[in-house]
């Protein structure tokens, strides 16, 4: 990435927020040098723009992100404007899904209509009509996709232009073209991605989410000489953000990614941020930090902050006295859950989901994702154990320190594999259901809680009311 020439538009993207809004900042530095910004970089959150929220209010937000990117600001040659939450301007494929279903319901049959070679439904033909044997409408069609505000669009086939369709109302027939057929054949509102775009958008939504989508991409075609857009998502996946945006991005721009997965083990980036800080620690006290905090690197970062006002100087800490210093902060409760889990701890677990979701009442998914890597590091273990891997191998197999491996090892003996097979599909069915009903979220979370200490999982058929299945 070059300082003299940076890209026009860039996408940070995943699950490590830390890392993404470092790359953002990084490049928003590379553009715009030392010095006041008071003009030449504004950030904006799409999340907040299109959330339920007064028109005028939502109006004048995108309204206010789309003069920032389109206008200079005074005496700037080169601006930077940021977008957060990208995975917010996205638009439903459920129309164009639909609309997929449907052609392949329409059967299309060769006949001679007023002297024209023409292609009608079985509807639209009478008895005596000769025709020849039928092909699928989709032949006509050469994919949908979803507009901007959801709605389909259809690109025709290079030869559907030159076909005539049958079209009859009471009785009364007329050939008509592609489009008019599929208009009046196909469910809902379409457009099509040939017409014009001012046809496109005088026939799209009026909604913030279709006229933001729309104002990317018009971005993406022709960026204004001198800005810098740099979009952020915290998806973890291309295919959970707009194709059409993400194909534009492409086109134009970078895109990074910075997702980790729950078994991540970060103990290099946590060894160097310590030398950063002055703090000198080795291999085992930094699967120790990754195993109080998590792999977030946020929270780690912050963590070793902390440690660097207690261990700056001198030698390594020995392992009791590091143990004894590592907070964790809030997060630290996710994993004092896993412990009061593995003693059968129904009370002392059911505390620490408490706080947690106290503390952080949007961030379910993080416990889940705690949860479900401990339920994963059992069953490595019982895996180990059939293999008849000795026990002084199981910790470089389960790359953990082998003090928590020796912990885990106990905890595991308490569950059979078949009870945590069983565990790990709940925890699939509760993310569903939390993030459909997140008013449900602490009834859901303490239904699982007590389903593990009362050996609910036991049963090939456990009851979980709202957890196997959404709640009501």
């Amino acid at each position: 990435m070059s300082r003299n020439a940076p890209p026009p538009v860039a996408l940070f993207y995943g699950n490590q927020p830390f890392s993404v809004n470092r790359a953002a900042r990084k490049l928003a530095d590379e553009v715009l040098g030392e010095g006041p910004r008071d003009f030449s970089y504004q950030r904006f959150d799409a999340a907040e723009m299109i959330r339920p929220a007064p028109a005028e209010a939502t109006e004048e937000m995108a309204a206010a992100f789309q003069i920032a990117c389109e206008s200079a600001p005074f005496l700037c040659e080169q601006w930077v404007v940021r977008l957060d939450s990208l995975e917010a301007v996205k638009p439903s494929d459920r129309a164009a899904r639909n609309v997929l279903s449907a052609l392949g319901g329409l059967k299309l049959f060769r006949c001679p209509i007023e002297g024209e070679d023409a292609w009608a439904l079985e509807e639209d033909l009478l008895v005596t009509d000769p025709r020849e044997s039928g092909t699928a409408a989709q032949r006509w069609v050469q994919d949908v996709q979803s507009g901007g505000d959801g709605s389909p669009v259809v690109h025709l086939a290079p030869d559907a232009h030159e076909q005539r369709f049958v079209l009859s109302r009471r009785g009364a027939r007329r050939l008509v073209d592609a489009k008019e057929f599929l208009r009046a054949k196909l469910p809902g509102r379409i457009s099509f991605a040939d017409e014009s775009e001012s046809d496109r958008q005088a026939a799209a939504s009026a909604s913030v989410t279709a006229r933001l989508h729309r104002l990317l991409e018009h971005l993406l075609e022709r960026p204004p000489a001198g800005l810098c857009l740099i979009l952020t998502a915290g998806a973890t996946r291309e295919r959970e953000l707009s194709r059409f945006l993400v194909a534009g991005i492409k086109r134009r721009g970078v895109i990074e990614a910075f997702v980790t997965y729950d078994d991540y083990q970060p103990i290099d980036l946590v060894l160097r941020e310590a030398r950063e800080r002055g703090i000198r620690l080795n291999r085992v006290h930094a699967e120790l930090v990754i195993h109080k905090v998590g792999s977030d690197l946020g929270r780690l970062t912050g963590e070793l902050d902390k440690l660097a006002l207690t261990f700056r100087e001198g030698e390594p800490p020995d392992e009791d006295t590091f143990l004894r210093a590592l907070g964790g902060g809030g997060v630290a409760s996710l994993f004092l859950v896993t412990e009061k889990l593995g003693a059968n701890d129904l009370a002392g677990a059911l505390a620490a989901v408490e706080q947690f979701l106290a503390e952080s009442p949007h961030e379910h998914p993080v416990l889940i994702g705690i949860l479900a890597r401990y339920v994963r590091q059992l069953l490595h273990i019982h895996a180990l154990s059939r293999l008849g891997v000795a026990d002084a191998d199981w910790p470089s197999h389960l790359k953990l320190h082998p003090f928590i491996a020796g912990r885990l090892a106990a905890q595991a003996r308490r569950f059979s594999e078949a009870e945590l097979e069983r565990m790990m599909r709940a925890l699939a069915a509760l993310d569903v259901a939390a993030k459909r009903h997140a008013h449900l979220t602490k009834p859901l979370f303490r239904e699982f809680i007590h389903a593990v200490c009362r050996q609910g999982f036991r049963r090939v058929e456990p009851d979980f009311a709202g957890i196997a299945a959404d709640p009501p």
